[in-house]
């Protein structure tokens, strides 16, 4: 991803306040291009009847997965990215968050917030995008609540005290009406439960642009209905 120069910072409130309200935050991607790395893989030849062998290594060639991919997003509002299996979404939610593996590259293209070129780091901490993927992991002994404390210490800055973190766990808590299981075990929780849960982790930042890959993946089409439901009160609570 093309670094962002000493003149090109990003401009976007603190969100160190626990009263800091949502910012309103666009993001956009201009000509995006992603890859897969060269790796050399190795393979083992016999040069002889005997056990002597030779080591060999054999180039890989890159793999393009995005090729110029441009669009914007706004504050309030749900867009949809749809394709078939392979076809590149899940690649384009890592790029966009700035969360992809060691084995892709993106030699090309910027990602912008409110205007301004951004580096995968900045996007990372800014505290503005939110990434729930497709497969989340969670401790199966710990309470639904217990889960978002911890998560609240992690995410939230340090400057919160703890009655603070506790009051935005309540509160996402209840945004997402999970009050009736909160005091479960992760165990006991159903698949929408656990959906819930996964944007209440995310949400709890309150973040500006929430990135979601496969929200509905493996739900029934009522709890899909039920998630794409949360899904869309939230855009609707952005946009007051």
């Amino acid at each position: 991803m093309s670094e962002t120069n000493e003149h090109s910072r990003l401009f976007l409130p603190s969100k160190s306040s626990p009263s800091t309200s949502t910012t309103e935050v666009t993001i956009s991607w201009s000509n995006l291009h992603v890859e897969t790395r060269n790796s050399s893989s190795s393979c083992w030849s016999s040069i002889s009847s005997s056990c002597f062998r030779r080591h060999k290594k054999k180039q890989e060639k890159s793999r393009i997965l995005l090729q110029d991919v441009s669009g914007t997003a706004r504050t309030g509002q749900i867009l949809a990215v749809m394709g078939t299996s392979g076809a590149g979404k899940t690649t384009l939610m890592n790029a966009l968050s700035g969360h992809y593996g060691d084995n892709l590259l993106v030699p090309s293209g910027n990602v912008y917030l409110n205007g301004f070129p951004t580096t995968d780091t900045e996007r990372r901490k800014s505290g503005h995008i939110g990434y729930v993927e497709q497969q989340e992991y969670f401790i199966d002994t710990v309470s639904l609540e217990e889960h978002l404390i911890f998560q609240a210490m992690l995410r939230l800055p340090s400057e919160w005290t703890d009655d603070e973190r506790r009051s935005r766990v309540k509160n996402t808590i209840a945004q997402l009406h999970l009050n009736k299981c909160m005091k479960n075990t992760i165990n006991q929780l159903s698949g929408g439960e656990k959906k819930r849960l996964a944007l209440a982790s995310v949400f709890l930042t309150e973040p500006s642009v929430l990135l979601i890959d496969e929200p509905t993946s493996g739900l029934d089409s009522y709890l899909a209905m039920h998630i794409m439901g949360t899904i869309h009160s939230m855009a609707i609570e952005q946009r007051k």
